[in-house]
């Protein structure tokens, strides 16, 4: 990983006293691109020049450029010209960051023509502007497609549209700024978090790659069997199968049957509750069904008691999830209006949830309905049961009316595509990522959640919660869609079923994710020990680099307490910096002896001459830094008093001398912090 640091031009450039004192403009290498401005540091210290030609095609160089444009202002003390030339275009702040960061060009023309920045008059600079820079549209498009963000994603069709009639899409055309600013100007703010990497998904190719690994293991897969009990899912041709992803800033990935229409059976059950809760309110709807999980079949004969004072053995269903619970909120569903006004209704909030997904994917099949309706007994007898024990609200109208619109809603066909924007939708509060448009409240979505992770997976619940601990609904369809709050919607079809009613690939599906990702709701990790990808992180190895940063935060305040739960974490307290340091560098250059001591008596023998003899990227090692430093150490009595030995192991000290804190050097160095003790450049 290259780690940034943006740098203005020293060289051919007069800044004004104030400007000189508010700017530190180091000089680029010799062999330097007189047109570029910007240094990339790698960890060991090398440094590299981006050239105005030259497209900074990752995402975290992208995103040093973006923020180095700010800290320019900033260091330079510009401000708004108050004789700015009206006539002069205008561009927004991000549109500039946007350019910049593709293109690798300055600010520097930008701030004396386009923003109308007052600049001190003797400031010449011989770096390219954005004014004579372009970027390709090739590029562009691709790193927008590589972002996760589709050519039919709904917010960019006036982008594309307006590529288009540039001829710029199917061929690569150079765009200036002029053009670029008006490509991005209907969709500027999901661009934005393209090119900045601050998308739900951020390395989202990765994932992508991930994703086809698992599809390609798990086509594999031929156990199972389709459901039989209706003809028309027995039809169904058991080989298909595909995954879909649609994060909540709408990134979208789809692998293989992604666009074959399906029925959805169950997986409609917390969509009803949702529906029912938003006409009802949560009082309303629970005072007809419970929220705990059966531990039964979900068309088993039974319901848990729910007296009330006037009904002493009334009984309601377990949960919305199961058949009783279902049929139960399909009862509250526009009671008053006709079946074919409900039914419409309810397709037009399944609509809603899928918009943004390419052609509507909602359909209906009429065919499934007809023989749902023509062997329901069991539905029919739980339907007696409710109606026996007073479980139906006051909104009730008909037996009749209810399981028939329960058979329709089953019926209703969508895809994995569109299933995946559903279960954005509720990744992201009820708001669907692609339209923007609120379909159930977020208060309303926080209680479906913890019912689809208890009760969502039929009788295999429990061990879904185990293993994979997300929200998620089966159908007998063979759709498995997943929610990961405020992250994604992931939905799975296979018509494979296993022995409970679920789909074989689909199961295996998420066990998969759960062992690469850290995609469990009750993912513990010991301190920030990590073995598994955070989806959300910026960069893989963040986490890493914040242990990192722990350890040698320790160490700097001689926290040995802190440096042994890091230790028994699991974490490696010998691990160095991009300067190279490691945490005995620190812990000697700070003079905490006890911390120092720590650190050799629990290196492992074999590594421990490596470690004392470690250098950072000055030359320092731990026993130079032992050396050439001394600090006062407090005693128990809280007096100051010199410790002038760090004792190791006879044959540490043989090899290396003793770790000392000499008790004649200086107390500071100008080579080092105070606090860490980093020598500086």
């Amino acid at each position: 990983m290259r780690l940034f640091r943006a740098r203005m031009r020293e060289n051919s450039v007069a800044l004004s006293d104030d400007t000189k004192k508010a700017a530190s403009m180091p000089t680029l290498p010799e062999d330097a691109d007189p047109r570029s401005s910007i240094i990339f540091e790698d960890d060991d210290g090398s440094s590299s020049v981006g050239s105005g030609a030259t497209l900074p095609k990752s995402r975290f160089q992208r995103r040093a450029q973006m923020s180095s444009i700010d800290r320019n202002l900033d260091a330079l003390g510009l401000a708004p010209h108050p004789d700015a030339h009206e006539e002069l275009p205008r561009y927004e702040l991000e549109t500039i960051q946007m350019f910049g960061s593709l293109t690798g060009a300055s600010l520097t023309w930008l701030e004396l023509k386009q923003l109308g920045f007052k600049l001190d008059p003797q400031w010449k600079s011989t770096s390219q502007s954005m004014l004579e820079s372009t970027v390709s549209s090739a590029f562009l498009v691709k790193l927008l497609e590589g972002s996760g963000l589709q050519r039919g994603d709904a917010r960019l069709t006036d982008f594309y549209g307006k590529l288009r009639d540039l001829d710029a899409l199917e061929v690569d055309r150079p765009l200036t700024l002029a053009v670029f600013d008006k490509l991005v100007a209907p969709c500027r703010d999901i661009i934005y978090l393209a090119i900045s990497g601050d998308l739900s998904i951020p390395d989202f190719s990765a994932f992508g790659s991930t994703l086809e690994k698992i599809y390609s293991k798990i086509n594999e897969i031929k156990s199972g069997a389709n459901a039989s009990y209706i003809p028309q899912l027995a039809q169904v041709n058991p080989e298909q199968f595909g995954i879909s992803v649609t994060t909540v800033s709408g990134q979208h990935l789809s692998i293989g049957d992604s666009d074959v229409p399906f029925c959805i059976q169950s997986c409609s059950k917390p969509l009803s509750y949702l529906m029912a809760l938003g006409e009802h309110g949560s009082a309303y709807v629970h005072r007809c069904v419970g929220t705990e999980p059966s531990g039964q079949r979900f068309n088993e004969m039974v319901l848990k008691d729910a007296p009330e004072p006037k009904q002493p053995s009334r009984r309601i269903p377990h949960n919305p999830m199961i058949n009783a619970g279902a049929m139960m909120m399909c009862s509250m569903l526009s009671p008053k209006l006709t079946r074919e006004e409900r039914l419409e209704k309810v397709l037009d909030t399944w609509r809603a949830l899928t918009a943004g997904a390419g052609p509507d994917p909602v359909g209906y099949d009429d065919a499934t309905y007809q023989s749902e309706s023509a062997t329901a007994d069991r539905n029919w007898c739980l339907a007696y049961m409710m109606k026996e024990s007073g479980a139906f609200p006051p909104c009730f109208t008909s037996l009749s009316e209810t399981l028939e619109l329960y058979f329709q809603i089953c019926s209703i066909l969508c895809t994995s595509r569109g299933m995946s924007v559903m279960a954005a939708t509720l990744a992201n509060g009820g708001l669907n990522p692609i339209t923007g448009e609120r379909v159930f409240a977020a208060d309303d979505v926080r209680r479906v959640l913890p019912l689809m992770l208890t009760c969502g997976m039929y009788d295999f619940s429990g061990q879904w919660a185990f293993d994979v601990g997300l929200p998620a609904k089966s159908g007998v369809g063979g759709c498995v869609f997943m929610v990961i709050p405020n992250v994604c919607g992931i939905a799975v079809w296979s018509p494979r079923l296993d022995p409970i009613g679920n789909s074989v690939r689909a199961v295996a599906v998420a066990q998969e994710l759960c062992r690469t990702y850290a995609l469990h709701n009750f993912e513990v990790f010991s301190g920030l020990s990590r073995h598994k990808v955070d989806l959300s992180k910026r960069r893989k190895n963040e986490e890493s680099i914040k242990a990192i940063a722990a350890v040698l935060f320790a160490a700097s305040h001689g926290e040995v307490r802190a440096l042994r739960s890091h230790h028994i974490a699991g974490m490696d307290i010998y691990a160095s910096d991009y300067d190279q340091r490691t945490a005995l560098h620190i812990a000697a250059a700070a003079g905490h002896v006890d911390a120092v001591e720590y650190l050799v008596k629990t290196a492992p023998a074999a590594d421990l001459e490596h470690i004392i003899g470690a250098k950072d990227r000055w030359g320092f090692t731990p026993l130079h830094e032992a050396e050439n430093f001394d600090r006062s150490v407090i005693d128990k009595n809280g007096q100051a008093q010199r410790r002038s030995r760090v004792s190791i192991d006879d044959d540490a000290a043989e090899r290396h001398g003793a770790l000392s804190l000499p008790p004649h050097a200086p107390l500071a160095s100008p080579l080092c912090t105070p606090s860490l003790g980093a020598p500086q450049p």
